[in-house]
């Protein structure tokens, strides 16, 4: 089963719910990426509800853009490179939400106003790299796969204006904390392609400015 019909399928047979707040239902196409240093492919949801129908055993990660009061966008030092917050789900968190939170202090050091949901992907790690993930404790291994012919999960990604931002010390994981400017956000070389960050940061910014906010809308 492919991962396009996988999600149609969860779609089509779980109970309708409320649609979820500032998602936008699109169609980004499917991209080849690194994730947390392996290789892997996204397909993106085209319907964000998706993710009502979804627990622990089905989503890899949280991720996260996070901008600054000045319209930034917040990204973390890694051993791996700057990326955006992201995490995998804790036994603690009550929700992804939760996830986001607690992966944007651990990491970045900030706290966050209220979160907005961008998009969901589903995520398949190269079956080469699944047991280098698994040791990088990538919770892969742990990860009911379903039907799917492939090592892939779910991922959220998540939206929201930074609430504060104390001084970064080193009791955070990351070994640091940028702001990056969008167009340099999108122009750098990253873990996707310029096209797929131009159209998240445009998504992230459209979700802002819903019901909740528009200070980043432009």
């Amino acid at each position: 089963m492919t991962g396009n019909r996988f999600i149609a399928e969860m779609s089509s047979s779980a109970p309708q719910s409320p649609e979820i707040r500032s998602a936008k239902k699109h169609d980004l196409p499917v991209c080849d990426v690194v994730f947390k240093g392996h290789e892997a492919t996204l397909t993106w949801c085209g319907d964000p509800n998706v993710l009502r129908h979804l627990d622990q055993t089905t989503v890899l990660g949280v991720s996260l853009i996070p901008f600054s009061h000045s319209g930034e966008i917040v990204m973390v030092d890694l051993a791996r490179g700057l990326e955006t917050p992201a995490g995998t789900v804790g036994d603690t968190d009550a929700d992804f939400e939760a996830t986001a939170r607690r992966e944007a202090w651990e990491e970045a050091g900030v706290t966050l106003r209220e979160i907005a949901l961008v998009a969901v992907a589903l995520v398949a790690v190269a079956q080469v790299a699944v047991a280098q993930v698994a040791v990088a404790q990538v919770a892969v291994a742990q990860v009911a796969w379903k039907n799917l012919d492939a090592s892939a999960a779910f991922m959220p990604v998540y939206t929201a204006e930074v609430e504060t931002m104390p001084p970064f010390t080193q009791c955070h994981e990351s070994r640091g904390r940028r702001l990056v400017k969008c167009e340099d956000f999108i122009n750098n070389p990253g873990v996707s392609t310029v096209a797929l960050r131009r159209q998240l940061i445009a998504d992230a910014k459209a979700a802002l400015a819903g019901p909740v906010k528009g200070s980043l809308a432009a």
